[in-house]
């Protein structure tokens, strides 16, 4: 039987585009992603902007209002405890804990700094870290000052129990904007505030205390849900406790470069002095990777990572950095064919 000439070459032709395609999967997964496309994210999961919520003072308020509302919404925030009164709100901020939340000191007396010795603060910040430990089984990493009030020395004996204090902290930028909640602060004041953060790439601290008629300079629950409402349906700000977005804060400016291989990507975090969280028994230190593609056709592996997505011709790809700084990738082959 005579195999036409057409129906020859048509089938050669076949078998060298099916040859070809291969060729250009092997060679597509060999491609090295450039370091030009990838770079550390300001904030977790390449969102704009940061907001964190810190309520201060031991009060009822927190466990039976503030707490079970961000808890509707899927949100963690933070709770500043006076734990001279802490053994009567035991069970209420336990609740907070099993919810996620976290808990700062906010001294055991509540003491302006002026009116303190050397010695007295000391027993401020040590006390105060051991007596939540005792109570609620966390160790607190934040300290709040009373009244937003403090001194050199106060700040300098800081580093010796707490990570992170409200404000004053070495290992933050300028990035963090405290905006402090009051009586009349409404929707379009938390608004406002957002839209800042938001023109500036920064991070906003809200600083209240409670809600409807509760505690000092108390807001309305209606105002503070409406905002809830909004960042519940926008994806632009992270909103989380006061020590994670710190944590994060801190690592950005240590990690300066990424590095990146033929199946690889590294984190360049020789600058991070982890051993400053050990004795906080912090299990997770997030960083998020951008890297730039016109097409959706990689695949990231390793056992480090926390979250993985693609939006806007750019992957972002969170790593728990207490796991490993190196994860990996692979092209989809069916992208490629």
């Amino acid at each position: 039987m005579k195999i036409k000439i057409p129906y020859l070459f048509l089938f050669f032709t076949t078998l060298l585009g099916l040859y070809s395609s291969c060729r250009r999967i092997d060679s597509n997964i060999e491609i090295q992603l450039s370091p030009r496309n990838i770079h550390i994210s300001k904030w977790y999961n390449g969102t704009y902007s940061a907001i964190a919520f810190v309520w201060d003072d031991t009060n009822e308020n927190h466990y039976t209002s503030v707490g079970p509302i961000f808890n509707s919404y899927g949100y963690h925030t933070s709770f500043g405890v006076i734990t001279i009164s802490l053994k009567d709100h035991l069970d209420g901020y336990k609740s907070l804990v099993s919810y996620g939340h976290e808990i700062c000191s906010h001294s055991k007396t509540h003491t302006a700094v002026e009116f303190l010795t050397p010695e007295q603060m000391i027993v401020e910040l040590s006390d105060s870290k051991e007596a939540i430990y005792k109570s609620l089984g966390v160790i607190p990493t934040t300290f709040i000052h009373p009244y937003n009030r403090t001194n050199d020395t106060y700040n300098n004996m800081l580093d010796n129990f707490y990570l992170y204090s409200r404000i004053y902290n070495k290992y933050q930028d300028s990035t963090n904007f405290i905006v402090n909640l009051l009586s009349n602060s409404d929707y379009n004041y938390f608004i406002n505030t957002y839209n800042l953060g938001l023109k500036t790439n920064n991070w906003i601290t809200f600083a209240g205390h409670g809600l409807d008629g509760l505690s000092w300079e108390p807001i309305k629950s209606s105002e503070l849900k409406k905002f809830l409402d909004f960042l519940k349906f926008e994806t632009n700000t992270w909103v989380d406790t006061y020590s994670r977005i710190a944590i994060y804060n801190e690592v950005r400016l240590k990690v300066k470069s990424v590095v990146t291989g033929k199946d690889f990507i590294k984190v360049d975090d020789a600058a991070v002095n982890y051993s400053r969280f050990v004795p906080f028994q912090i299990s997770e230190i997030p960083i998020t990777i951008e890297i730039e593609s016109v097409e959706d056709k990689y695949k990231f592996s390793g056992n480090n990572i926390i979250k993985n997505s693609y939006s806007n011709k750019t992957y972002f790809v969170t790593i728990n950095l207490l796991k490993g700084n190196v994860f990996y990738y692979t092209q989809n082959i069916t992208s490629a064919i």
